[in-house]
């Protein structure tokens, strides 16, 4: 192996990962905290929009991506619970607006 592809096989592991732009804010950040991995993705006010996750609940991994808004508050949430798919939309007070199935499921 020569020496410009010496690092390319080299493995960084930790519980956390923050990236940050060039002014040094944070821009997006993944982690696998509780055995629930999260990669989150901020903007320039470095506030937390879109968060992708997959979750576990009595024994089911649930995938989920989830939107906020420019005050970081909730406000759509796509997941799989038992393979099937939900769809949340909260207002800005955090109640349910819509839930999709709205029925079965």
């Amino acid at each position: 192996m020569n020496d410009s592809n010496k690092d390319i096989h080299r493995i960084v592991e930790a519980e956390a990962f923050i990236v940050r732009d060039r002014n040094g804010k944070k821009r997006a950040s993944l982690s696998a905290l509780q055995d629930t991995p999260i990669l989150k993705l901020y903007d320039t006010k470095e506030q937390c929009r879109l968060e992708i996750s997959l979750g576990r609940e009595e024994h089911v991994d649930i995938p989920g991506l989830a939107f906020y808004d420019s005050e970081g508050r909730g406000r759509m949430l796509l997941s799989l619970v038992n393979d099937f798919p939900q769809v949340t939309l909260m207002d800005e007070n955090g109640n349910v607006m819509d839930f999709l199935p709205r029925s079965g499921g």
